[in-house]
């Protein structure tokens, strides 16, 4: 007889959101024990005088997100209307002892926030679902980290003329 073993579920894939062109930021990682709760900083605005932001959750381990499970979204509305990426926020995903995922989105300066919850039966997978996109995943390693570096360094130039076009 085995004495003070806990047995803790975990979540089967990685969660979290899309960025700028469609890739794929894991926040919460696949196999964490739950219950948790994560916080990614660091998320900007794209656009010049933007007041919201269109936050769009996913489950999976692919690199863009329409090759993983898409769960939901929201709209933080009321951002402060300035130049593109000085507008900051956080997203912060939890998911509780009953398995319910918990997503919200904060602008850092005003406090200005929005969140959803996303109940079990509108992200669950089948085991055999689950092992396809797991098996998916690691065959497109390669070719979705290239995909991931082609899109970084266009986001990167975007932001670069949009920060030149605002200077001249």
């Amino acid at each position: 007889m085995i004495d003070n073993i806990t047995l803790q579920d975990v979540v089967p894939m990685s969660y979290g959101v899309q960025l700028m062109g469609g890739l794929f930021k894991a926040i919460i990682p696949r196999n964490h024990p739950y219950p948790v709760s994560k916080t990614q900083y660091g998320f900007t605005t794209v656009k010049d005088h933007q007041t919201a932001a269109l936050i769009k959750i996913y489950q999976g381990e692919r690199t863009l997100c329409n090759d993983n499970h898409y769960l939901g979204e929201f709209v933080v509305k009321g951002l402060p209307a300035k130049y593109c990426g000085q507008v900051t926020l956080h997203v912060t995903m939890s998911i509780d002892l009953n398995g319910i995922l918990h997503v919200s989105a904060t602008e850092d300066t005003t406090g200005v926030s929005k969140s959803i919850e996303i109940e079990n039966e509108n992200r669950e997978l089948t085991e055999s679902q689950i092992n396809d996109f797991i098996e998916k995943a690691a065959k497109m390693k390669l070719e979705d980290e290239a995909i991931a570096e082609t899109i970084e360094a266009r986001n990167k130039l975007q932001l670069f003329a949009f920060d030149m076009r605002r200077r001249v």
